[in-house]
């Protein structure tokens, strides 16, 4: 009996049938358990984590696809044919590869388990250490710090989506765009990403944005698919073999209200008080986006947002229009998704051009000695609860002239008043901080309280003493 299958080909390379290869292990003593349910397959979820295949191939194919004399990794192709239907997924790199049949000396013939990974294995191994349209708290509502800003204008969303895309290495190919509906009004605020990987960061704008990363395996493309709106369509499925019906509760799903929290922010710069100030909460009612849903009376989903609430020291918001705004469009956003979310898993014949999107989490499409199916699925994720936090405990004082954060410090100072009394007033004079020099009146509570500043080492230096 032939191994081979011409329906599963890497670069038209043979692929072994799953089937047939766990009799020749069994037959010769092996274990075929190493390989069930395993091979041969292709899944491809949407997200960060790289869509994977594990394939049969014989050691002499192996070697093959291993050849790589060029700068950048061999892309392979996987081509799946069934009949009529057919369906090709560019872009694969060699990973690894286990022997599971064969003796002590290698042969042409030797079964190997291989695995191939689309481009997302890559873009993990990037780096950004980068602040956007992050407030001075000094002047007026578009004071930004310098090295935050873009040029001398704020971030936009996409600009900010951009420039993090650029940090990825280049098999990620172009960056996606974004649509109409996932573009909030205001621009972006205070996103600080130090000293970690370009690909979390960009997925963490995404999940503020209500938005997934899919990666679209036919053409080994990106986009952002608003998970309010994604459709999930896997129509062009072919003949439905399953459908696992799921049927959720709305009072379990979607809570009654949302909280959306900003941060309170003061005109200028009173670290005490920003430390012990509550954030500014408003409300958006699931009723209110949809008077159908039925919710638990008393249940609660909080959103931290990045827009900061302006105040000045009569405790009057200056930005009330905009955090209204911003709550209602955080609101709808965040129901919008949720109430889309729901469980959903199908199996059609033969290889299926389907692809990931915002309500189709993941396709696999398999050949397990049964045929080629195509599985669709969607399941309870955590990316519309990844909200990002905002840090309400520390505000980045400094206005120097080098615009690099990577060369900032965090120091902590303390403040100590002799005379032991509490709630003195301590002056605060920061030098060689543009726009911070002289002194400001600061409250300390308690007497030893301690609180942090950012500054350049042998360029800015706070100093402080009692008054």
């Amino acid at each position: 009996m032939s191994l081979e299958v011409p329906s599963w080909t890497i670069d038209g390379l043979r692929v072994i049938e799953a089937g047939t290869a766990m009799e020749q292990i069994a037959g010769a003593g092996g274990d075929p358990s190493s390989i069930y349910g395993r091979a041969n397959k292709f899944t491809c979820p949407t997200g960060k984590q790289a869509g994977r295949a594990w394939l049969l191939m014989r050691k002499e194919d192996l070697d093959e696809i291993r050849s790589d004399d060029s700068a950048n990794p061999r892309a392979l192709t996987l081509r799946i044919t069934s009949g009529r239907l057919s369906v090709s997924f560019p872009n694969l790199y060699f990973v690894s590869a286990v022997r599971i049949s064969g003796r002590e000396l290698q042969q042409a013939t030797d079964l190997y388990l291989v695995e191939l990974a689309d481009c997302r294995i890559f873009l993990a191994m990037s780096f950004i250490n980068k602040t956007f349209n992050v407030r001075s708290t000094i002047g007026g509502e578009e004071d930004y710090f310098t090295a935050s800003k873009n040029g001398g204008s704020p971030w936009t969303w996409q600009q900010m989506l951009d420039h993090v895309w650029g940090l990825l290495p280049s098999l990620a190919g172009a960056a996606p765009s974004l649509s109409g509906g996932l573009t909030p009004a205001e621009n972006p605020e205070r996103f600080i990403f130090r000293c970690m990987s370009a690909w979390d960061a960009y997925h963490d704008i995404a999940a503020r944005l209500g938005a997934a990363v899919v990666y679209r395996p036919t053409t080994a493309s990106f986009f952002l698919s608003d998970l309010g709106t994604a459709s999930g369509g896997d129509s062009g499925g072919g003949l439905l073999l399953e459908d696992a019906e799921a049927i959720d509760s709305d009072r379990v799903l979607i809570p009654e209200k949302v909280k959306v929290c900003f941060p309170k922010t003061y005109s200028v710069p009173d670290e005490i008080r920003q430390t012990l100030s509550a954030c500014e909460v408003r409300e958006y009612l699931a009723s209110t986006y949809d008077s159908s849903l039925t919710t638990c009376p008393g249940t609660f989903e909080v959103l931290m947002d990045d827009l900061e609430a302006l105040y000045d020291f009569e405790e009057t918001i200056q930005n009330n229009s905009e955090i209204t705004a911003r709550a209602v469009e955080r609101g709808e956003a965040f129901y919008a998704r949720r109430n889309n979310n729901r469980k959903k898993r199908r199996v059609y014949n033969g290889p299926a051009a389907i692809e990931p999107d915002g309500a189709v989490r993941e396709v696999i499409w398999r050949s397990l000695g049964d045929g080629t199916k195509t599985e669709v699925v969607n399941w309870e994720k955590d990316e519309w609860r990844r909200e990002r936090a905002v840090d309400l405990y520390q505000k980045n004082y400094h206005g120097c002239a080098d615009d690099d954060w990577g060369a900032f410090e965090e120091v902590t100072v303390s403040i100590h008043d002799d005379s032991g009394d509490t709630g003195r007033n301590v002056t605060c004079t920061a030098i060689g901080l543009a726009g911070l020099a002289g002194t400001h009146g600061i409250v300390i509570p308690v007497v030893g309280m301690t609180f942090p500043y950012l500054f350049l080492p042998d360029e800015c230096e706070p100093s402080c003493g009692s008054g």
